[in-house]
């Protein structure tokens, strides 16, 4: 499973504009009171110190204040964000897009993310992942893609998602996902999975699954969104190639032949052909230590395309 994240545009309807800065009043009131002392400290000290007249220092006001500035108001680009941490309380807040109402006080620090000033909203995370899974009656190759998106509906949610590594938190977005569709796959028939790939996705992703609702609340506790699309859905190559060859064959011995001739002792090859042509006459088979049965799936592990129970005749035990 190979693949490297690159950035591409998610299909989830964010809103249209982040939201907007929410500071407290409280922080506008000190602004306007350091600013007032500031004011006020201009005019005093000129006659104090040189014995000039306060219009002096009022005259000085505008520029003093014009080049405090930009170290009071942060002015955000388009579709960023960046959070300040009080330090001394520890307390953060977010400031979106602009200027208006994006300030910050003197004591309150910027935080980098990932090395980087302002949290890019737009930033897309995402990768193409093959997952094999073991079907009921096969093994199968679930080949989805996976979109990774800062939310941003809420400070909160930039607060969130700025406590992670985004590579981290997309391995841990694959793992989550992989487990779910790995879980899926295992209760349903081969053939019913690739002939159902959009239900298969519906019923994995979407409504009030148990699947979909714990997606939902994994994008909710680390302030991201997630679209997952299910790309294809195959049976793996070397199960393919077992019905190839049991449908081209003239015989049920024949069959076993072809089999044989692949690496599979010939108890193996005979429950495997007995499985396909004869499927209501077995219920279940395990084929865990049959010779070549293991080899010949290319390391599909222990069992083949056929994991369960021991090998048993409908109405013996």
């Amino acid at each position: 499973m190979s693949s490297s994240p690159s950035p591409q545009s998610s299909a989830h309807n964010h809103p249209k504009k982040p939201p907007k800065t929410d500071t407290p009043d409280g922080v506008i009131w000190l602004l306007g009171g350091i600013l007032a002392l500031l004011t006020v400290g201009l005019m005093v000290l000129p006659n104090v110190l040189f014995g000039l007249s306060p219009i002096w220092g009022l005259a000085a006001t505008p520029l003093a204040i014009r080049a405090a500035l930009p170290s009071i108001i942060i002015e955000v680009p388009a579709f960023k964000a960046i959070v300040l941490m009080d330090s001394i309380t520890g307390a953060q807040r977010v400031l979106f897009q602009g200027w208006f109402r994006n300030i910050k006080l003197p004591w309150e620090m910027p935080q980098t993310y990932e090395g980087k000033r302002f949290v890019d909203l737009l930033m897309d995370l995402h990768e193409t992942v093959p997952e094999k899974c073991p079907a009921k009656d096969s093994e199968v190759v679930v080949t989805y893609t996976i979109t990774q998106r800062p939310r941003w509906e809420t400070s909160e949610d930039i607060r969130k998602y700025i406590s992670f590594k985004s590579a981290a938190l997309l391995q841990e977005s694959k793992t989550l996902v992989g487990r779910l569709i790995t879980d899926y796959i295992a209760s349903k028939d081969g053939e019913f999975l690739i002939e159902n790939k959009t239900r298969v996705r519906n019923d994995l992703f979407t409504g009030n699954t148990s699947s979909a609702v714990e997606l939902r609340c994994f994008e909710e506790k680390h302030g991201i969104d997630l679209e997952i699309d299910i790309e294809g859905i195959d049976r793996v190559a070397s199960v393919q190639e077992v019905k190839d060859i049991v449908a081209k064959a003239e015989s049920f011995n024949a069959a076993v032949e072809e089999l044989k001739k692949k690496g599979m002792s010939e108890e193996a090859a005979q429950a495997l052909v007995t499985r396909m042509l004869y499927p209501d006459t077995v219920q279940d088979f395990n084929f865990r230590g049959l010779e070549g049965m293991q080899s010949f799936f290319m390391g599909t592990g222990p069992g083949g395309a056929f994991p369960g129970g021991e090998r048993q005749k409908k109405g013996k035990k």
